[in-house]
């Protein structure tokens, strides 16, 4: 231990060795705060200041409580045991399985994971009288809202009860009949989320499950209401030490006092931290829990460690120049405050380096992404080949996940090894994707879409062409791909017989491979669907499919890279699988997994991915800079240093908690954009030797971007003077080439064939969402699943069609001209609201519905909706002129069609176009909201040649219409986009878009870029 003692410098030195008395140790980057927080309790011990089992260290991860006992471990000369070294969650769990039944709690409960939250609130939606919180037309919308609501309001430790308190006395006067209208509505939300939150704890307890939040919270109210509970443990921990304090949150601060504040024993509690590396605020980390020690234990000994053993200095003054534009809610700022208050010495975080000489620091300006990958390629080899460094001395750091795929694919194509360190995404994966096609499959040959993924795996070499064909072929006869398959193998040229549906298409002659392969495929899927009728167990299915369809040798042919990071994803899903069949052991059938799977993807779990940044080959690490925080490498890239990118915009909690609620100290300044900053600062102080920037003009997009303000801010960059033009956007791709893709100039122009030169908004919209989808849609024609919101949508459509139409039948017979400009408001009285029903009723569209309870929710409301159409426009019916008016126009090579639902005609000779939407009005309306309208405006003036003063959305749900008018910019502005998009689609290799978009898009489940 002396030799251990002698190693370190003074302030780590008095951080170890102080006998009593709480402290706060001021830990900068790379300043050795484990080896600080481990010699400690090895210290400790060995000067029998404390039993191993006397001392309580808790942190934040299992791999950081694994690694501190691994230290210590390293540093005790003898064994030991019962050394309570975890996880603030493992500490609690440890304390509910002997103590728990004296607050009345079972210790078999069960811990649910976000995901299990999740399930267990949609299966029980019913319970939580929700109204605003569960719209009809997507019940499941709220419910990680409101989870995450209900995690952030257990981090402040509020009870339900204490909730719905606060909505009950919120203020009965009002400025303002409007004020008073807000602050009511804002109040029964409020209401609303508090008997949620309180159903939500009632469900959990009559399960005997508890969440993550629960176990600190029921940890702490065991120690307020069972005092020998908390006595026992008081006495015996004499010391408890908190790593990363600074990621506390209010609640577990909370415990830690409680433990620590023992009156008949000295405040041993030691706590590390650094503000500037608090980047777990969206957890509920309380940043201002440190400033709260301060607060709490006023005679705590605050020391600073300054000494940085990482990173040259160069680099360090970087990163401790930008970070105090965080000032003035650093510790450094606030804490020195108050200790000059007190005529004690100021908090200095300015770190000095332990190594000399200066660090490279570069900014590497790009044109487009493409470039920018390039350049990170290059120089990553320059250096190698200058200083003999290895490939794991690097790492490339981004601010999201997505950002980094580009990078992923290039260092792939580049020959480099790598390790991407990416906690979610197992079910996104191509190889995930590929089994779970053919686990669809298995379940019923009719899923279309994911046959026609398992078609164009390689194994079964079938040519893109055929399946194309097949697929169409398939979509004109009415039939699944599966039956047409089965036909082909009875009679090979089944394609090439005449069917009157197939009159304009000439007849197609299937390959002699793909014939063949077919029947292979076939074969294979009547061996495996035999294992699923016996019960088989899934992994048995799993692994038959893996060796019997030679997909495993598929990927041992693969690169070293594709290799490794394929049997991965496999390795880690076939657990997954033997997880599911231990939970259920009764019934875990290969439908009730898919159906698992399915909940699981639709909660947006992409599924758990492992990786180990310690072990593995000598490769370049690729991570989110929030990844990275405890890491260190010799050179780093900090990409996609641009606007809106790092820093991110500000995405704030759907549901958020009453500020006079909220117990921790609010920064002054931008919460958002002070975590943001933190985060640009542990990017930074990864650094040992080289710290790159990296930004283009170009990813993509119709204009070009901004360097990052933070480049800037750090004094990397100078302000920018540039005018930012709009740039080409390119369709650069790193993304590997799909199997049987047929990207060629050869494979465009056979897609191409099928084109046929028509537009309409809906596949306009589709395209520019993603042209992926469009060629899914439009091209291939790929069957896909219906919807209920669709079918409700036809229904209210159609009725308000049927309905109209009866209006104009019943006027004719009053009045000589139905469109008269004078007319009796009350000569349409004689179509009754019993009359609309009825045409309600008989225009209901009963498809694609989940169950009989949500079908009769629907029609409830349709019902309930055109009650109050017709109670508000029974005295007024508009003039209207034409009903589902269909259009036609032409723009260059290029047909747009669509229909118009309603046309009405005004007293001054104009009109008002309507389109109808069953949802619910928005608050306002953004430009892309018009161009529907638009494009429906402009149809109406250039082929009615009528003038339109004004265009409509008229919403269902809250019977509100929304008006607008489109000035000539606005229809030159369509007409563009239009006409634009028509070359683009022309032209198109049909590249995706990935984004949020892709939750809703009807082929996710067979497209690799997905991002759900």
């Amino acid at each position: 231990m002396q030799e251990n003692l002698q190693k370190l410098n003074s302030e780590q030195l008095q951080a170890v060795t102080q006998k009593k008395g709480p402290i706060l140790i001021i830990a900068g980057a790379g300043t050795g705060k484990t080896t600080v927080i481990t010699t400690r309790i090895a210290w400790l011990i060995q000067e029998k200041l404390a039993k191993p089992e006397e001392i309580l260290a808790l942190t934040f991860t299992e791999k950081a409580a694994e690694e501190m006992e691994t230290r210590v471990d390293q540093l005790m000369p003898y064994g030991y045991f019962d050394l309570w070294i975890s996880t603030f969650h493992a500490f609690c769990d440890r304390i509910f399985h002997t103590d728990g039944l004296e607050i009345g709690l079972s210790t078999d409960y069960k811990l649910l994971t976000q995901t299990d939250q999740w399930i267990l609130m949609r299966e029980n939606l019913d319970k939580f009288s929700l109204n605003y919180y569960k719209p009809l037309g997507n019940p499941s919308k709220f419910i990680q809202a409101l989870i995450t609501h209900f995690s952030r309001l257990k981090d402040e430790n509020i009870k339900p009860q204490k909730y719905l308190e606060y909505a009950e006395s919120l203020a009965e006067n009002f400025d303002s009949k409007m004020d008073k209208e807000k602050l009511i509505g804002e109040k029964q939300k409020i209401i609303e989320v508090a008997n949620a939150f309180h159903a939500y704890q009632n469900l959990l307890l009559e399960n005997n499950f508890l969440d993550f939040g629960d176990l600190i919270n029921y940890t702490l109210e065991l120690f307020q209401k069972r005092p020998l509970v908390l006595e026992k443990f008081q006495k015996q921990f004499k010391y408890i030490l908190v790593d990363e304090f600074q990621d506390t949150n209010w609640a577990q601060y909370e415990l830690v006092k409680i433990l620590a504040l023992d009156k008949n024993k000295p405040v041993n509690l030691t706590v590390v931290a650094d503000d500037d590396q608090a980047i777990y605020r969206f957890r509920g980390a309380s940043t201002s829990n440190v400033l709260n020690f301060i607060k709490d234990f006023p005679q705590a000994r605050i020391i600073t460690l300054k000494e940085n053993y990482r990173s040259k200095q160069n680099i360090l003054d970087l990163a401790y120049n930008f970070i105090q534009l965080n000032n003035p809610d650093r510790l450094e700022a606030v804490g020195t405050m108050a200790r000059q208050k007190n005529k004690e010495n100021t908090i200095s975080k300015s770190l000095h380096a332990n190594i000399g000489s200066q660090g490279i620091i570069k900014h590497l300006e790009c044109s487009d992404l493409e470039n920018e990958i390039q350049k990170v390629m290059q120089r990553i080899r320059k250096i190698i080949q200058k200083n003999n460094s290895s490939y794991s001395c690097f790492a490339i750091l981004s601010r999201t996940n997505s950002g980094l795929e580009p990078f992923i694919n290039g260092l792939r194509k580049n020959n480099i090894p790598y390790l991407w360190y990416s906690s979610r995404g197992l079910y996104q994966k191509k190889v995930i994707l590929d089994i779970l096609a053919y686990f669809k499959l298995l379940d019923s040959y009719h899923e279309s879409s994911a046959l026609f993924r398992v078609l164009n795996l390689p194994i079964f070499q079938i040519d893109y062409q055929d399946i194309i064909q097949i697929n169409f072929w398939s979509k004109q006869r009415g039939i699944s791909i599966f039956q047409t398959l089965k036909a082909i193998e009875s009679n090979p040229l089944f394609l090439m017989q005449k069917d009157d549906l197939t009159e304009k298409h000439t007849a197609y002659k299937l390959k002699e491979e793909s014939i063949s392969s077919i029947k292979k495929f076939l074969a294979l899927a009547q061996k495996h669907t035999a294992l699923v009728s016996s019960n088989s167990k899934i992994s048995e299915i799993f692994l038959n499919f893996l060796n019997d369809s030679g997909y495993l040798k598929l990927i041992e042919k693969q690169s070293e890279q594709e290799k490794k990071d394929n049997f991965a994803y496999l390795n880690q899903f076939y657990k997954k699988i033997q997880k599911f069949e231990e939970k259920l052991l009764n019934e875990p059938t290969l439908k009730n997994f898919l159906i698992r799977m399915n909940i699981e993807m639709e909660s947006g779990d992409t599924g758990v991915l492992e990786a180990d940044l310690d072990a593995g080959p000598d490769a370049v690490r690729v991570m989110t800079v929030h990844s990275a925080k405890g890491l260190e490498f010799d050179y780093v890239f900090v990409v996609n240093m641009v606007d809106k990118r790092f820093p991110t915009i500000e995405y704030k909690d759907q549901i958020e908690i009453p500020k006079n609620l909220i117990k921790e100290i609010l920064p002054q300044g931008d919460a958002h954009l002070q975590e943001e900053r933190r985060l640009f600062y542990v990017a930074c102080t990864r650094a040992k030797k080289g710290l790159f920037f990296t930004s283009a003009q170009d990813y993509g997009g119709m204009r070009a971007k901004k360097p990052s303000r933070f480049l800037i801010e750090a004094k990397i960059i100078q302000q920018p003077i540039m005018k930012i033009q709009p740039i080409k956007d390119k369709l650069f791709d790193f993304s590997i080439a799909k199997p049987n893709s047929q990207t060629s100039e050869t494979g465009v122009k056979k897609r191409n064939g099928y084109l046929d030169h028509k537009l309409s908004f809906t596949r306009f919209k589709a395209f520019n969402t993603c042209p992926k989808q469009y060629e899914y849609q439009f091209i291939l024609h790929i069957p896909t699943r219906g919807s209920y919101t669709h079918s409700f949508g036809t229904s209210m459509h159609n009725t308000m069609l049927k309905f109209f139409q009866k209006l104009q039948i019943s006027y004719n017979h009053q009045q000589s001209s139905f469109f008269s400009a004078s007319k009796d408001d009350n000569l349409l009285s004689s179509v009754s609201w019993q009359e609309l029903k009825e045409i309600y009723q008989s225009n209901w569209v009963d498809a694609w519905y989940e169950n009989k309870k949500q079908k009769e929710e629907f029609f409830r409301k349709g019902l309930k909706e055109l009650k109050k159409f017709y109670d508000l426009h029974k005295k007024k019916w508009p003039n209207v002129m034409f009903l589902e008016k269909g259009f036609n126009l032409k723009i260059g090579d290029w047909r747009i069609n669509g229909r118009v639902d309603r046309i009405d005609k005004l007293e001054n000779n104009t009109v008002e176009i309507i389109d109808y939407k069953t949802g619910r009005a928005k608050n306002k309306l953004q430009s892309d909201d018009k161009t529907q309208l638009f494009l429906y405006q402009w149809a109406v003036e250039e082929i009615l040649g009528l003038k339109v003063e004004k265009t409509s959305y008229y919403f269902f749900e809250n019977n509100q219409k929304l008006s607008f008018q489109g000035k000539a910019k606005d229809i030159e502005k369509v007409k563009q986009k239009f006409s634009e998009t028509g070359e683009k689609i022309k032209d198109s290799d049909f590249t995706p878009s990935p984004g949020f978009h892709c939750q809703y898009c009807d082929f996710k489940e067979i497209c690799d870029e997905r991002k759900v």
